[in-house]
């Protein structure tokens, strides 16, 4: 936030707007700095107009155009300033991952530095330990997307899960997050040790909600010509 105040360039004027007539009367969002000679410096947030929002100082009566994913950016709700960490946990600290996508659960052990073993519900002998490891090395430093502005029931889904990641480390603690409903391209998520709903890009739910033939080695190509 403060790197994009510090140099904040307009897409363009729009001197033959009205203050008025572009939300700018009556801003949505005032955002105010104070720098260290105690000078205050203040920008309006005004209505949108296609990729570009009106913005302009209380100080004078010109009016420019901002792009919106840079006024998204800099008014984003208070919600928003929470720490969005949904874990941060070391794949060598893991001893466990149990896995529940739909109505398919698998349980991963793990053997070795990067040795995994599919465990539950029915063992195999073809998984492939570097997929598992690689979903596992994705919860070193998991981040949702937004906090979630709501936690109604019927539109988070949590009642009947889309899935669920558990993990259990090598010192017995555990940490679980549910997948909820999907809404748009995300998906609202909870975690075992935060209070707060999340959203978490359907991209990356997808990287964990894996069921047996999704870890199973991949046969190689054949070669041409034989």
């Amino acid at each position: 936030l403060l790197s994009s105040l510090a140099h904040l360039d307009a897409a363009d004027f729009a001197d033959d707007r009205q203050a008025d007539a572009v939300g700018l009367a009556t801003p949505r969002a005032r955002i105010a700095a104070v720098q260290a000679d105690g000078v205050r410096k203040e920008l309006l947030v005004g209505n949108q107009d296609g990729e570009d929002v009106y913005v302009k100082r209380p100080d004078s009566p010109r009016i420019w155009r901002i792009r919106k994913s840079t006024a998204d950016a800099i008014i984003k709700a208070p919600m928003q300033w929470l720490d969005k960490t949904l874990a941060k946990i070391d794949v060598k600290d893991i001893a466990k991952l149990e896995l529940i996508k739909g109505d398919e659960k698998l349980v991963l052990a793990k053997t070795g530095e990067t040795e995994w073993k599919l465990t539950g519900p029915t063992a195999i002998d073809d998984l492939d330990s570097a997929k598992v490891q690689s979903l596992a090395a994705g919860l070193a430093n998991l981040k949702a997307a937004t906090v979630a502005d709501t936690t109604a029931p019927k539109l988070t889904g949590f009642a009947k899960p889309t899935g669920l990641v558990s993990v259990t480390k090598k010192d017995g603690t555990t940490w679980t997050m549910t997948v909820g409903a999907q809404a748009d391209k995300s998906y609202y998520v909870k975690v075992s040790d935060r209070d707060e709903v999340f959203t978490l890009a359907e991209y990356t739910v997808n990287r964990f909600l894996k069921t047996t033939a999704d870890l199973k080695t991949t046969a190689a190509p054949p070669t041409p010509g034989m």
